[in-house]
């Protein structure tokens, strides 16, 4: 018989190849097999997110985080909010991604997460603060937070700030697409200037 961690590597497994069905049926069967472990509560609920199957990712992740110490709460709340974001509830989303970060201050994909929603909502300041802070933390996708900085600095017509961003991301990760069609798209705003 496998153990929780060989079976929730699995799971893991099947979520990382992008195979939803499987996934799903594994984690209902880790939840079943496990009812008292955290993680298979919020592997299940982040299968059921995937399927729009709100309501049921809803009690899943409340269940895990009930079962949780609440140091380790961050991934429940970042995996409600992400939920909220999918069904384009940005106000909860936030509101878990901020719950997220009281417990885990430190990880960068939960600034990440808050930014994207913040800029989503239109409120450019807020996430600019939320994506400097994801790399001064230096850890995690930075290129992702140069990028998206880029992207806010053009839309504010701040061309040559927004270009050395789409740079810092390209020296990141020279192949990111999103970074490489910004730059070309501020070298043209700049007259071929870089």
């Amino acid at each position: 018989m496998q153990t929780f961690a060989q079976r929730r590597d699995a799971v893991r497994k099947l979520d990382k190849r992008g195979a939803i069905a499987p996934f799903m049926i594994a984690a209902e069967r880790l939840a079943r097999d496990f009812p008292k472990r955290t993680l298979a509560w919020l592997e299940l609920g982040i299968a059921y997110s995937y399927v729009a199957r709100y309501a049921d990712a809803a009690r899943s992740f409340d269940k895990s985080i009930r079962l949780c110490k609440p140091e380790y709460r961050d991934h429940p709340f970042a995996w409600k909010g992400q939920m909220f974001r999918y069904q384009g509830k940005l106000g909860l989303a936030e509101k878990y991604f901020r719950r997220a970060i009281e417990v885990s201050p430190r990880n960068p994909d939960w600034w990440a997460f808050l930014a994207a929603v913040l800029a989503r909502q239109g409120r450019l300041e807020e996430a600019k603060s939320a994506w400097r802070r994801q790399i001064k933390i230096g850890t995690g996708a930075t290129d992702e937070g140069h990028c998206n900085l880029g992207l806010i600095y053009r839309s504010e017509k701040r061309f040559k700030l927004a270009l050395r961003h789409a740079e810092k991301a390209l020296q990141i990760d020279p192949d990111y697409s999103v970074a490489k069609a910004l730059r070309e798209d501020l070298v043209e705003a700049l007259g071929g200037v870089s």
